[in-house]
């Protein structure tokens, strides 16, 4: 079979996000299953690399207007329509994705025909190719989370024309595919209201657990690590584990917090949420016992994982995080706002628990519950298990080709 992923994000040129992981992991599964893959993602110094990997090919492409009046009369005006605090986001959403679009519209006429072709919901990717060129060949939109929801979750001004431009063309996108795949049922449950679609096929993300690999811990430590892993985000909750900390610390002193992730300017006022931490962190008088590490590359983050007693991932919304399949890969159980696709992973007191999402005290006390169970090694080889048996890479591409030929089919 003859599979197209579209995606802007391919690693590691383009970091680890998740829809870059997605495609990264599904494209190294499908080709190890004897296709023939093709990756179309982002140029990131505008210029054209082509690189192979047995039988698969990763195009990375510049985004381009060169060939269109259209486009290049919206750039040209695009610095004065910005002006405008209703519209001050074009160039980065809707003529971005216009761009994207155009650039993988012509490097697909230029490829012999594909079987099929999957592309993220996020950013619109493939409009053109939809919208504008009415393309033959089967779209899969393979939903994460659009960008509408990521602007609500961090608070971005609602009267931006801009961001509902896009967001329509993501929703074109959606609607007009020839089959929509989720990996939960939660995300799926909130396009269906949203966009007004059914029929949506729920297949999860998969993980390399070869690369995510299971290590024993030192459960007789009595210093107790517990980590955070993302960006440091609003809608990734960390003010929410700000809160929690002093609460923990309170009856367990012995523990130390690692903030695993690079910083964001979603803070109060557009400002360094890292900041913010800080702060806080200072005024409760805890800064002793939290790490900022940074942003930490793939190759490291396994050994974070392995060390960690327990994994804290306080979103106030995911679709189905890579951290937490991650974390669980390694045998690190996690603690995990009780929402999005958490609970479709995580069975509390199995494998893991659940917090009422943004109840800081509620998740104090999962923390607590966590580092002083006599099952935390339990839950950790369990989590391991979940992860294997339901998220394995091999596990997923098999289901994903039985998808695919059924779609094929029609």
């Amino acid at each position: 079979m003859r599979i197209c992923l579209v995606s802007e994000e391919f690693p590691p040129e383009t970091g680890w996000g998740g829809i870059g992981t997605h495609t990264y992991n599904l494209s190294l599964a499908l080709a190890d299953l004897g296709h023939d893959v093709e990756v179309v993602s982002k140029s990131v110094d505008g210029n054209v690399h082509v690189l192979e990997k047995g039988n698969l090919r990763i195009y990375r492409i510049p985004e381009s207007d060169n060939n269109h009046a259209v486009l290049r009369s919206l750039g040209n005006v695009s610095p004065k329509i910005q002006k405008y605090s209703w519209f001050s986001s074009f160039s980065e959403y809707p003529l971005k994705t216009l761009r994207r679009g155009a650039a993988i519209s012509h490097w697909l006429k230029s490829k012999p025909p594909f079987d099929i072709i999957e592309t993220p919901d996020y950013g619109g990717e493939t409009f053109w190719c939809q919208f504008i060129n009415k393309i033959k060949i089967p779209v899969v939109v393979k939903l994460h989370t659009p960008l509408y929801l990521t602007q609500r979750l961090n608070s971005a001004p609602k009267d931006d024309m801009a961001v509902k431009l896009r967001k329509w063309m993501e929703k074109y996108c959606i609607t007009h595919a020839t089959k929509i795949i989720s990996p939960t049922k939660s995300l799926a449950d909130l396009i269906c209201k949203e966009f007004g679609v059914g029929g949506i096929n729920i297949l999860p993300n998969c993980i390399d657990t070869d690369f995510f690999n299971y290590r024993e811990k030192d459960h007789a430590r009595k210093e107790k690590i517990i980590m955070y892993a993302g960006r440091l985000e609003r809608r990734k909750g960390v003010e929410v584990l700000a809160k929690a900390i002093p609460l923990v610390l309170r009856s367990f002193p012995y523990v130390k917090f690692q903030f695993v992730g690079r910083d964001t300017p979603t803070g109060e006022g557009r400002t360094s949420m890292k900041a913010w931490l800080e702060d806080y962190f200072h005024q409760e008088k805890v800064m002793d016992h939290v790490d900022f590490v940074g942003e930490v590359p793939r190759t490291g983050i396994v050994s974070y994982f392995q060390q960690a007693d327990a994994c804290v991932l306080p979103s106030l919304w995911e679709n189905l995080p890579y951290t937490c399949l991650e974390a669980m890969s390694c045998g690190t159980p996690v603690v995990g706002s009780n929402v999005g696709g958490f609970p479709e992973i995580i069975t509390p007191g199995v494998n893991g628990l659940l917090f009422e999402p943004q109840n800081h005290e509620d998740l104090a006390a999962k923390i607590t519950q966590m580092i002083t169970s006599e099952d935390i090694r339990a839950f950790g080889i369990k989590a391991r298990d979940r992860i294997v048996s339901t998220y394995g890479h091999k596990v997923i591409a098999e289901k994903t080709i039985e998808l695919y030929q059924h779609v094929i089919r029609g």
